[in-house]
């Protein structure tokens, strides 16, 4: 079997809040305050600095809950893709996330025990209410509810 090593766009969620030391010292991440905890987004050049950046959250104490490849469109550079519009961060009670992604979609859903957090693109100006209406029908209890630039 081989292995690319090569550039990954990631998103890193851990619990508590990065020191703002700490924020310096990850270069280039876009680091994002969420309801239950930190996110972190950008590109890294390969594993080497992924494992560097996740040892370096460990000796910080942060505990972490999740670390997912991104896919960003072909074409799309990282900066790009981060000033396509706001998000709206949305944090729902319970552990939905097939439910949620099965009846929404254009979102990434990540579940966070005992909660969901969804992150929503504005794409259009109903794009939150449409979201908000479905969860109401779903009868999911919104716990908290970020606008991130």
């Amino acid at each position: 079997m081989t292995m690319v090593d090569g550039p990954r766009q990631l998103c890193i969620r851990v619990e508590g809040e990065l020191r703002q030391a700490l924020d310096a010292e990850l270069g280039g991440l876009i680091v994002t305050r969420l309801p239950s905890g930190t996110e972190l987004r950008g590109r890294l050049p390969d594993a080497t600095r992924q494992w560097s950046v996740l040892h370096r959250l460990q000796r910080a104490g942060l505990v972490l809950r999740s670390v997912e490849r991104v896919d960003v469109p072909d074409g799309v550079s990282t900066a790009e893709h981060s000033q396509q519009g706001p998000l709206a961060l949305v944090e729902v009670e319970g552990y939905a996330g097939e439910l949620i992604a099965a009846s929404i979609q254009n979102m990434e859903v990540h579940q966070n025990p005992p909660s969901t957090t969804l992150t929503i693109p504005f794409t259009s100006d109903q794009a939150l209410f449409e979201v908000l209406w479905e969860l109401e029908t779903l009868a999911f209890d919104v716990l908290d509810m970020h606008i991130v630039d």
